[in-house]
């Protein structure tokens, strides 16, 4: 990330929770300048925070030709000399459609994504499926559903990309992958997945069925599930003593590659994103 990229979403983010000039009902923003000048000063020789190499990462998709390529000894040499830190998988709105149980032959396997990012040296990122709610529930939540209920039922309305045809991933599904792919790795002596993404883009849906209090809830309740279910493992066995979660909630909907912020935006949605 650019140090303009850091200014201009700092900025958006104090517009968008700013009062309004007059308390309308329509709520009407503040209009940012035409032109913000900032000075950003780069002291080289000091150290205020240390900052994460898995920062710097990319995707990992799963159309030809890069499910062949990530096999060739030269690709695995070109992009570990890239300096790349952490793969993401199975990548932006493909996750909201893939099924890690019975993935198609058309999709890697996660066993096929861990081991190219073994090849390369990277952390493994993995973006759970979240549409399927907590327990895949067909239709809409009963009127007046407390928020403990909605949670539980499937969201059908199209992502960011226009997709309806998901898998509807849960959260049984989510705890099976711990278990697999955290759990039994971290004990076979193999490289374990400690980083979830909570969705991809779901802020897409803010104005139909992932308003941002079905999200919040949504994320709180596999966050904890996945903490309590790693916890356990821990009990059982103390090799797991030194594992940790690494749990992300996606931008809310004031970030995101397929937005413009200064266009098409709802205060009263940016505001309750981050509130939630």
């Amino acid at each position: 990330m650019t140090a303009f990229m850091i200014v201009h979403a700092l900025l958006w983010a104090v517009a968008s929770t700013a009062p309004t000039d007059a308390e309308t009902p329509a709520g009407v923003l503040r209009a940012l300048p035409d032109k913000v000048a900032a000075r950003i000063v780069v002291r080289a020789d000091v150290v205020t925070h240390a900052v994460s190499p898995f920062f710097v990462g990319t995707n990992l998709t799963q159309h030809e030709p890069d499910r062949t390529r990530i096999g060739l000894a030269e690709t695995v040499k070109s992009v570990r000399g890239m300096g790349i830190r952490s793969v993401r998988f199975p990548n932006g709105c493909l996750a909201d459609r893939y099924n890690w149980l019975q993935p198609s032959s058309k999709q890697m396997a996660v066993e096929q994504f861990i081991e190219f990012c073994d090849a390369i040296e990277a952390e493994p990122y993995y973006t759970l499926n979240m549409q399927g709610g907590s327990e895949g529930l067909e239709g809409s939540p009963p009127e007046n559903a407390p928020l403990e209920q909605r949670i539980k039922y499937r969201h059908t309305a199209p992502n960011p990309c226009g997709n309806t045809d998901y898998h509807f991933g849960t959260l049984a599904e989510a705890i099976a992958l711990l278990e697999k792919h955290t759990l039994e790795r971290a004990l076979a002596g193999k490289t374990p997945i400690t980083h979830f993404e909570l969705g991809n883009e779901n802020w897409g849906q803010a104005k139909t069925d992932w308003p941002p209090d079905v999200y919040g809830k949504t994320c709180e309740v596999y966050a904890a599930a996945l903490r309590q279910r790693l916890a356990e493992g821990r009990r059982k066995d103390s090799r797991l003593a030194g594992l940790e979660l690494y749990i992300t909630m996606v931008g809310f909907p004031t970030m995101g590659n397929n937005m413009d912020p200064f266009k098409s935006q709802d205060r009263s949605i940016n505001v309750a994103g981050q509130t939630k």
